[in-house]
């Protein structure tokens, strides 16, 4: 039986003729107009994403100027920090006692 069904099976294979896919020209033309296409886009996201890595680099740049200066404030703010420890208690509303 298990001979019987390879040989139905190999005559089937080898009796079958192979099938070839065949594309018309304006099909394939179509295609590699797409593709093209697809490539240009491409190259148009490509150097989209190259500026925006530019501008990225100069942002922390720009931030890790900032924040040296931010630093260089903290410093001058701690030395007149004393002035801001001062306190004065009392009532200081105007009165209107004149005789």
């Amino acid at each position: 039986m298990k001979r019987l069904i390879s040989v139905a099976v190999t005559s089937a294979v080898l009796a079958s003729s192979q099938v070839h896919a065949t594309v018309s020209d304006d099909d394939f033309a179509q295609l590699r107009a797409d593709l093209a296409a697809m490539a240009q886009r491409l190259n148009t996201l490509e150097a989209e994403n190259a500026n925006l890595r530019e501008i990225s680099e100069s942002t922390v740049t720009e931030l890790d100027v900032a924040q040296t200066e931010l630093a260089g404030v903290v410093k001058g703010n701690s030395a007149s920090s004393w002035a801001e420890r001062i306190k004065v208690k009392g009532d200081f509303r105007y009165r209107y006692e004149e005789i």
